[in-house]
């Protein structure tokens, strides 16, 4: 990795102005980037007992939840906490739902959704796939990237990511909704019973 920072740094001719990292344990120290201001962006939670190293080459850090944050102050260390959650459209239509509680209607298959990249690392897909085979009186609803053509966020291309795809495509009880503008799939969001 260092030396791919000094090939970009070489490359582009002058440091840059700003690093700003999301991936921690990656780079570890942020400071041969040569940038006057660092940011270390904590957007999910680690799965190791230590917090990322970046922490401590950067000028700021900022943390999306209060667990993230808890963590990284607990450690001694200054984060800001930047909130992540949904957009406001979201937010009205899920009060709005709770207010109004829809009535199932009897006979009626539950649907269960799912929001997000299905080619992001974090993804549980063997605990996903038996829940889907699982339970086949049940229809599955995925929003979200899973085409690389579709990809907005990243993703996998691993041959068991690939497998997954395949999997949800395959399986008779599930549909890939795909990549949706924010009011269509807020709209589409209330098919689900639960998430």
């Amino acid at each position: 990795l260092s030396w791919q920072i000094r090939l970009r740094r070489k490359s582009s001719g002058h440091p840059p102005d700003v690093v700003w990292g999301f991936h921690g344990y990656l780079f570890e120290d942020l400071k041969p980037f040569g940038a006057p201001v660092n940011i270390y962006f904590a957007a999910d939670l680690f799965n190791y007992d230590h917090n990322p190293p970046e922490i401590d080459s950067a000028t700021v850090t900022m943390a999306v939840s209060d667990a993230i944050h808890q963590r990284i102050v607990a450690a001694g260390h200054t984060v800001h906490l930047i909130k992540h959650g949904v957009s406001r459209p979201f937010a009205v239509s899920a009060e709005r739902l709770l207010r109004e509680r829809p009535q199932r209607v009897a006979g009626e298959r539950v649907k269960a959704g799912f929001v997000g990249n299905l080619r992001m690392e974090a993804i549980d897909r063997v605990t996903v796939m038996k829940v889907i085979r699982d339970n086949p009186d049940v229809d599955f609803l995925f929003w979200g990237s899973y085409k690389s053509r579709d990809m907005n966020l990243g993703g996998l291309h691993t041959e068991e990511a690939d497998a997954f795809i395949r999997f949800l495509e395959e399986s008779r009880n599930v549909e890939l909704r795909g990549v949706l503008d924010t009011a269509r799939l807020n709209e589409e969001m209330k098919m689900s019973d639960f998430f």
